[in-house]
This record gives C-alpha cells, structure tokens and sequence, in this order.
C-alpha cells in the first residue's frame, strides 16, 4: 500500500489491507458496510428521552473503548433515566456501540 499523508492507517489496519486478496478500497468499503450493518442492526432503540439522558450522561466524556465497556453500568449508576437503565442493563459492547453510533454520541 503506497504511502498517503492523507490516510496513515494504524498498523493492524495496514495489515488487515495489504493481506486483503480485494485490495485496499473493497476491503475498506466492506469494513464500512459491515459496521454500518452493525448500527442499523444492534444498536437499541431510543426514545428521545432516553436519547437526551444518554447524550447527557457521556457529554464530555472520551468515548474509547473502556468507556464504551463501561457504558451499561456507567447508566444503571449514574441516570435516573429508567427506561434507558432497563435497556442497557446487560447491553454487550457491540449494543453499547452500535447505540452510541446510531444517536451520534461517538
């Protein structure tokens, strides 16, 4: 893969890439499709309550990957929301991501 100063992939990534038998555009508009699908798929539906208390609670957090982990819990502490408690009690990572991804919070 030529070298980009637009695009610096991180090193798993520029593996992942160059090991790829579709080249480097298939590979990543097939990573993007299938995270995509991951959204559309997992993420658990919000109303707009639950929508405000969520954005509230994570406003002004960094959202990696402990923080995303963190999520089911962090809301069963922290929101008086209970709705938004009852849906994201035992939530997996991928739940907490794709929903965090499909209301925009990450």
């Amino acid at each position: 893969m030529a070298r980009n100063p637009s695009f610096t992939p991180s090193p798993a990534l520029r593996d992942h890439l160059e090991k790829s038998g579709c080249g480097v555009t298939a590979t990543l508009n097939e990573l993007f499709d299938r995270y995509r699908a991951l959204i559309e798929l997992d993420a658990i539906r919000l109303t707009a309550d639950e929508q405000q208390a969520l954005a509230a609670m994570v406003h002004g957090t960094v959202m990696d990957v402990v923080a995303i982990q963190a999520i089911a819990q962090d809301v069963a502490d922290e929101t008086d929301c209970e709705s938004l408690r009852e849906k994201l009690t035992g939530a997996t990572y991928g739940k907490c991501l794709a929903t965090l991804a499909r209301y925009n919070l990450i």
